[in-house]
């Protein structure tokens, strides 16, 4: 199976369609984020389901399936 990505534009309307998107803003924003997380967010041209933050962040939101949530967010 490949390895899948998506552009911010995708990951952010993909948030934003299951209502996820707080969480990862209040979080980017708060102390506990590192500043790696932090610029990931920021600056990042691409989010691929084996980038060991973003496989992080699936997991703190209780996304159980990272691959069909970027598939998903391909079609946005």
């Amino acid at each position: 199976m490949p390895i899948l990505s998506c552009t911010p534009w995708q990951i952010r309307k993909k948030l934003n369609k299951e209502g996820m998107r707080d969480a990862v803003e209040s979080y980017v924003a708060s102390e506990q984020a590192t500043q790696d997380e932090k610029d990931a967010w920021e600056f990042t041209t691409e989010f691929r389901e084996d980038n060991p933050l973003l496989v992080n962040a699936a997991s703190m939101l209780g996304i159980t399936d990272l691959h069909v949530f970027i598939e998903d967010a391909q079609t946005l």
